[in-house]
């Protein structure tokens, strides 16, 4: 089963594209309707226009939602501000940790 995270990221590539792809047709039914194409489907682009920037919206919704999520998902912790050192920015590797499990022990093999 996937976890949470990666539930939210498939989600928001999902709707990043469908975005991408909503777009692309409002753009070129707008440009087909600035030549003057289209004849007798003008109507039913009209339509078919509106339902893709419905769907263009309800895409970027979905978006902004799961970015939401995600910043407030507790998943991987940060180093807190008080383990920099002020002048240099660094951080001392007693205050090093996994953001995942929380552990200070390394299992990588150098």
């Amino acid at each position: 089963m996937k976890s949470e995270y990666a539930h939210l990221i498939t989600r928001a590539r999902s709707a990043i594209s469908r975005w991408r792809r909503e777009s692309t047709l409002v753009d070129t039914f707008e440009a087909d309707a600035a030549r003057g194409a289209g004849g007798g489907r003008r109507i039913r682009l009209g339509a078919e226009v509106e339902r893709a920037r419905l769907a263009c919206d309800r895409a970027k919704a979905t978006l902004v939602e799961c970015v939401r999520q995600l910043e407030e998902a507790d998943g991987d912790r940060k180093i807190a501000e008080d383990r920099f050192d002020p002048e240099t920015g660094e951080v001392g590797e007693a205050d090093v940790f996994c953001g995942k499990c929380g552990e200070f022990e390394s299992s990588d093999v150098s």
